[in-house]
């Protein structure tokens, strides 16, 4: 089985921390693994070898980082971010009857074993040829999820990033939400692929034709690979297959997007604060009166008195003081505008 780590995003939620230059899943708290390190390791007992798909622009970051801990992967470098299915139909044209899990690089998952159990189960349904997702008990309605509603393995309906009103809903009548991975035969997904968007696969096979691949590198040709659609393999295939599966029960899990999801799986103080450096800086993060606020910081030393649920970032030359809750996208666009 091959892990197709999917390594885009520039994590606008978790702005200035998560930028176009500093994605989040490239980002090191202290001296912890990347997202990026911790998801390739997650999965490395599970499969026989790891393939990543990231911006060209990040090259020389995701190529550092598998060399530091002397990790055997494949790149493939897209000259610009496509979303999801263009990514995937690629690696499916570059590695046929494969069974792929592939995995958005920027999870945190607590629970090993019953994530590996989970997987398990997934690879023998994608062997009897299902594309399966991997859905997760949700704990409050968010609208930047899919949701499942499955009953047993089947999938009875899937549902793309809802308003929150109708997550509401979902989650009332015990939808899972969508985790983002999959485990699928690349041969099966193909077939899906050409079935529901056969003119975007055209112009894959074009790239596919054009790649430059070296000794572990794999670039794809900016000229044809522009003329893809910037689309997601939710939208372009799990919404209309008929050979969708769900595997539940990973616990411990957590989409990295927020500084809530942040807080939530960081070691706190007695009064819930978390304090976080970046990398190996030395900045200090003190509390006094506050709960549940988070400091996270690279050189400055940052005292916050008096408030609760609130976030404070030092970083990439800029500071955001906000709720924790907040939407920092939401509020980069109304700047913007």
């Amino acid at each position: 089985m091959i892990n197709l780590v999917l390594c885009g995003g520039a994590g606008k939620r978790l702005w200035p921390l998560s930028a176009t230059d500093t994605p989040k899943q490239f980002i090191r708290f202290g001296m912890e693994e990347s997202l990026y390190i911790k998801t390739i390791k997650r999965n490395q007992g599970l499969c026989d070898k790891t393939v990543v798909v990231t911006d060209q622009k990040y090259s020389e970051t995701a190529d550092q980082q598998v060399m530091d801990e002397k990790i055997s992967a494949e790149i493939i470098l897209e000259p610009s971010g496509k979303s999801t299915a263009p990514s995937i139909a690629i690696a499916c044209l570059l590695y046929p009857n494969s069974i792929i899990l592939a995995t958005p690089a920027d999870h945190e998952i607590s629970d090993i074993e019953a994530y590996s159990e989970a997987v398990v189960k997934a690879k023998k349904l994608a062997e009897e040829g299902n594309i399966v997702v991997f859905g997760i008990q949700p704990e409050k309605p968010e609208d930047r999820f899919g949701y499942i509603e499955a009953k047993g393995d089947d999938v009875v309906t899937f549902h793309e990033k809802p308003e929150l009103s109708i997550a509401e809903n979902y989650i009332k009548n015990g939808y899972l939400v969508n985790s983002g991975m999959l485990c699928f035969n690349s041969d099966v997904m193909l077939h899906e692929l050409l079935r529901f968007m056969p003119d975007q696969m055209m112009i894959a096979r074009s790239v596919y034709e054009n790649i430059r691949s070296g000794r572990a590198t794999h670039r794809l040709c900016g000229r044809f690979m522009g003329q893809m659609k910037n689309i997601s393999i939710d939208h372009a295939v799990l919404e209309k297959t008929d050979k969708l599966k769900c595997v539940s029960g990973i616990k411990g899990w957590r989409d990295v997007g927020t500084y809530c999801s942040i807080h939530d799986m960081r070691r706190k103080d007695k009064n819930g604060n978390v304090g976080l450096n970046l990398g190996d800086s030395f900045g200090c993060a003190d509390f006094v009166g506050c709960k549940d606020s988070m400091i996270i910081t690279k050189e400055s030393d940052i005292i916050l008195c008096g408030l609760d649920d609130v976030v404070v970032v030092e970083a990439n030359g800029k500071v955001l003081v906000a709720k924790k809750d907040i939407d920092i996208q939401a509020a980069l666009k109304q700047l913007e505008d």
